[in-house]
């Protein structure tokens, strides 16, 4: 971040990046750090961080009727308010790939800011 590392060896993580913070990086930095602060699967990985870390993780088993084949569907969902049904976020199988997709995107895409700048 080009800023002055803490004495205890700790790292800033995004949350420290909010907007009021965003001004004391580099432009090409700034940009990339709003951008994904912006991006929807920012949302959607801190969803299901904390649907994982607080354990919501429902499992839903469909049995296909008259066949012995079976197939079971391991979805993220976030509880609702007032006992209503759970919110689904997707199931796993789709929220990996897609979220280490993301994570392998963002990062080139830090590097080459980072990069650019110093």
């Amino acid at each position: 971040s080009g800023g002055t590392p803490a004495a205890d060896g700790s790292f800033k993580d995004l949350e420290y990046w909010k907007s009021g913070r965003q001004n004391q990086l580099p432009n090409r930095t700034r940009g990339w750090v709003a951008d994904l602060q912006a991006h929807p699967d920012k949302k959607l990985l801190v969803d299901c961080r904390a649907a994982l870390a607080h354990r919501l993780v429902s499992r839903y088993i469909a049995v296909g009727v008259g066949s012995v084949e079976w197939r079971s569907l391991v979805e993220i969902a976030l509880p609702a308010a007032g006992g209503r049904s759970p919110v689904s976020l997707g199931s796993i199988g789709v929220l990996i790939p897609r979220l280490v997709a993301f994570g392998e995107d963002q990062f080139l895409r830090c590097c080459a800011a980072l990069e650019a700048e110093f």
